[in-house]
């Protein structure tokens, strides 16, 4: 059998965040480097796992996005679009809090339209201050 087949071959990746043992580098052949990503990249990241998910972005809400994930991408064990991922569900918890809280005051018909249901607002994401309270991650 030829040592190439897809039943013979293999790849591992190793995240190694430099490595940490010196002699690391000499036992694996190919390094490849990914930069993370732009605060403006993983927003766009967001855009398509929300529209995937059948969500929109309120005016503003982008813009708050953003400002967390610039925040975020400070703080540890931030994860590229694994963070957005998390951000994404999180703003989805907030937003269903938001509207429900929203619906069952007394100046409300209780009334949730389908738009509403889909749309995240900028209060729907944590704020840098509640990120520093450790809010949020």
């Amino acid at each position: 059998m030829p040592a190439h087949t897809p039943r013979t071959s293999s790849c591992t990746c190793t995240p190694l965040y430099p490595p940490p043992h010196k002699g690391m580098n000499s036992r694996i052949g190919n390094h490849i480097e990914f930069p993370d990503y732009t605060g403006s990249e993983l927003a766009e990241i967001g855009k398509v796992m929300c529209r995937e998910l059948e969500y929109q972005f309120a005016p503003g809400a982008i813009e708050a996005f953003e400002v967390y994930l610039t925040k975020r991408k400070t703080m540890p064990f931030f994860a590229n679009a694994r963070t957005v991922r998390n951000a994404i569900d999180l703003a989805r918890m907030a937003a269903a809090i938001r509207i429900f809280n929203e619906k069952i005051s007394s100046n409300s018909d209780g009334m949730v339209t389908e738009e509403e249901l889909q749309t995240l607002t900028p209060a729907d994401f944590p704020t840098p201050l509640d990120l520093d309270a450790g809010m949020g991650m």
